[in-house]
């Protein structure tokens, strides 16, 4: 007896769709040290994975600051998504989209996040 109903089973076992977007200008400025971003997803229909890959060039394709900042909360979930994240912290008064790269969780009841955030962009 199987546990996942067939449809899913296909669906998993199913072939991957793949998006890629590119900026041609980006290519051109930092020829083969440009950024590569490859996801793996459940999304399942071409035109959100290109919408998906569209997004991630608008965020990775600017200059980015890795930055570590500490926010009160146990938040280790917050690992591998997109937050926007308001603090004391110089350019964080407006909540400015980051994706959270790194998530350790204090003793004091703080976690400390490691983030990418766009260079000059505050909201």
């Amino acid at each position: 007896m199987s546990l996942v109903p067939s449809t899913v089973q296909e669906w998993l076992t199913g072939r991957a769709i793949f998006a890629q977007a590119e900026d041609a200008a980006l290519r051109a400025s930092w020829g083969d040290v440009a950024v590569e971003s490859e996801i793996v997803s459940p999304i399942a229909a071409a035109g959100d994975a290109s919408t998906e890959a569209a997004r991630q060039l608008s965020f990775l394709g600017q200059p980015l600051a890795e930055e570590v900042i500490e926010i009160p909360g146990d938040h280790i979930g917050l690992l591998g998504t997109v937050q926007r994240i308001v603090c004391d912290r110089a350019g964080y008064a407006l909540g400015p989209a980051v994706l959270v790269i790194g998530a350790e969780e204090q003793d004091a009841g703080v976690t400390r996040l490691t983030v990418l955030r766009p260079m000059g962009v505050t909201a």
